[in-house]
């Protein structure tokens, strides 16, 4: 095929990724642009299904922590009517409201920082008097799950890997059934 009927007919694959922010498709360029992994085709069925936009965390998650100095155990954690409840099963179980959740951003990466407004002190989920935070939520396959990584912290973050020193921070990964 002659070199200009070649540029007539070929184009490389165009890729796109979610802007988190708008909840729009935006072009980006593979190994240049960080998050850029998608066909543009991909990426607008992706957002059409409504996944471009900031993830609201609703209803129960199940987790587990995953930082330097974990503690053992299982971890409920529960957002109902704007609120964070935390629940740990040590020897008995018992559910804490931790306080009002409050996004207050959203990174390019799509990941949510948050704070928790009017916080309740407990020293065994959370010894600091400032809760803040960054979660990552996603689907799991065939949309029966959706997986939530979490990280707290005394300080603002945006980043998931600031909780994991287990000192000033803490990470969990947890799921939730998707209702049918």
């Amino acid at each position: 095929m002659a070199q200009d009927k070649c540029k007539e007919n070929c184009a490389g694959v165009q890729y796109q990724k979610c802007n988190f922010k708008t909840n729009k498709c935006d072009d980006c360029t593979v190994h240049k642009d960080k998050g850029c992994q998608f066909t543009k085709a991909y990426c607008e069925a992706v957002q059409k299904a409504g996944r471009c936009k900031t993830p609201q965390l609703d209803g129960l998650y199940r987790k587990i922590e995953v930082n330097k100095k974990y503690i053992k155990g299982e971890y409920d954690l529960l957002f109902k009517d704007s609120k964070m409840y935390m629940q740990y099963f040590d020897t008995k179980v018992e559910t804490k409201e931790l306080g009002e959740f409050k996004q207050t951003g959203v990174t390019d990466e799509g990941l949510v920082t948050f704070e928790v407004m009017n916080f309740k002190k407990d020293d065994k989920i959370w010894p600091f008097d400032t809760l803040h935070g960054v979660y990552k939520e996603a689907f799991g396959q065939d949309n029966i799950f959706k997986f939530l990584e979490i990280a707290f912290s005394k300080d603002e973050i945006k980043d998931l890997d600031q909780g994991l020193d287990g000192v000033n921070g803490r990470y969990w990964v947890g799921v939730k059934c998707i209702s049918a």
